[in-house]
This record gives structure tokens, C-alpha cells and sequence, in this order.
């Protein structure tokens, strides 16, 4: 079974994404506080995990402080 092309607009998006991702990464990192205000949220995710996970970061911004923390 052959799979269905996606749609036009899915298509256009997958292509703009990287575009419209890189153009505003810098202002992000500029304007991302570097406190890390989201210490206790994290704190009580990470004592859920086991000893030593990995972790897949897949938020926004440059990885600090909360990639940083995470390390």
C-alpha cells in the first residue's frame, strides 16, 4: 500500500519551519532570562526518573539554564 501524499499545507510548513525557527532563535536566546524559574517544576520531574536518564530536550531556545541544569 502506497502511503498518501501529505497536504500542500503540511508540506509548506515542514519547509517553513527551519526558516522561521532560525530566524527568531537569536531574539529568543536574547530576551530567554538565564534564572531558571523553572527549578522547581524540573525538580520534581527529575526525582520521577531513574538513577542517571537520558534526556531528550526538545525545547525552544539555545539549552540554557534548563539543558544546563539538566547536565
Amino acid at each position: 500500500m502506497r502511503p498518501r501524499p501529505e497536504p500542500e499545507s503540511l508540506a509548506r510548513a515542514r519547509e517553513d519551519t527551519p526558516r522561521v525557527y532560525e530566524s527568531r532563535a537569536a531574539g529568543w536566546d536574547r530576551h530567554r532570562p538565564r534564572q531558571l524559574f523553572e527549578r522547581r517544576w524540573l525538580d520534581r520531574w527529575l526525582a520521577r526518573l531513574p538513577d542517571r536518564p537520558r534526556v531528550l530536550d526538545l525545547g525552544c531556545g539555545a539549552g540554557e539554564p534548563i539543558t544546563g541544569y539538566l547536565l
